[in-house]
């Protein structure tokens, strides 16, 4: 087993397509890198997994956005390394949320990722109104001068002419196995383990990636005028009183808040993992616990 970074694989996963290219910018100004560009959808999934099989002591340098590391992820996962594994995160995508979350300075720890089905999201799986943001980031991303929280802003503001609102039944289990059900008219829906998704919208604020529980935040159906009134509440991360773990008054007639182990969503139409946007009519959610070893 080895006992220090230096005895171990290290490889770095280029995405080139990720941060509008400018990824290979940030690899280290050194010779003797193994670096590997990917290809496509899911190929850092499947170079990931090979290497991983091959040496399950591989450190994995992911350059690219949330949805490149949610790919490389899933790639440990499958070989059955994440237990062995290491991971860390260069930001150069058009989110970089996850990192957001981290500490300052440098660190490592056991981190939970959300099992829904047979894969496996970090930071933020959503539906509902972000989610049908996030469809529209995608086909903005080829744009120039186009990233971050400026294309959601963008994605929300053509979002906000389309009809808002969609039934959802949801039940869920929190820290204390307390099963709570809902059925009502969602604005959107946001289950995290980091507290960004968005681009720097803190939905999430009292989230912890290694706590063993999911945040969930659900906000009812509301009208454009007090959506516009209170979305940069929303990005700030004021919804949610941090110390008292509640939503704040504000927020209180519209917005539920809990902290939870699983979940059950039913009515949904697309749904976003990490950036990944699939369609669905429901989706079952799980925290698998100090599931895999990031360094930062």
């Amino acid at each position: 087993m080895p006992s220090s970074t230096a005895q171990r694989t290290i490889l770095h996963i280029v995405n080139p397509a990720a941060g509008q290219g400018e990824a290979f910018s940030k690899l280290p100004k050194e010779e003797a890198l193994t670096v590997y560009s990917t290809r496509g959808l899911y190929d850092a999934q499947r170079f990931a997994a090979e290497s991983a099989m091959q040496d399950p002591y591989t450190h994995f340098y992911v350059y690219g956005g949330d949805g490149t590391l949610s790919e490389v992820i899933n790639g440990i996962m499958q070989a059955g390394a994440n237990h062995t594994a290491q991971i860390s995160m260069v930001a150069a995508g058009t989110g970089n949320d996850f990192v957001r979350s981290l500490p300052k300075g440098h660190g490592s720890c056991k981190v939970d990722l959300i099992r829904y089905g047979d894969r496996y999201a970090i930071n933020v799986l959503n539906t509902g109104f972000d989610c049908q943001v996030a469809a529209r980031i995608s086909a903005l991303k080829s744009k120039p001068f186009i990233a971050g929280s400026f294309a959601y802003t963008i994605g929300v503001l053509q979002t906000l002419v389309h009809k808002l609102g969609r039934k959802l039944q949801i039940t869920l289990t929190d820290e204390s196995d307390t099963i709570h059900t809902f059925s009502q008219n969602n604005l959107l829906c946001a289950i995290g383990n980091g507290k960004y998704y968005g681009g720097g919208y803190c939905a999430l604020p009292t989230a912890d990636f290694s706590d063993g529980l999911l945040d969930v935040v659900m906000v009812e159906k509301i009208s454009r005028r007090r959506f516009l009134s209170l979305v940069r509440h929303y990005k700030a991360g004021t919804h949610i009183d941090i110390q008292n773990r509640s939503v704040t008054e504000r927020f209180s007639d519209i917005m539920h808040f809990y902290r939870c182990k699983k979940i059950h969503i039913e009515g949904t139409d697309l749904i976003c993992a990490d950036g990944e946007i699939f369609s669905a009519k429901s989706v079952d959610l799980e925290v698998v616990p100090q599931a895999v070893q990031f360094v930062w």
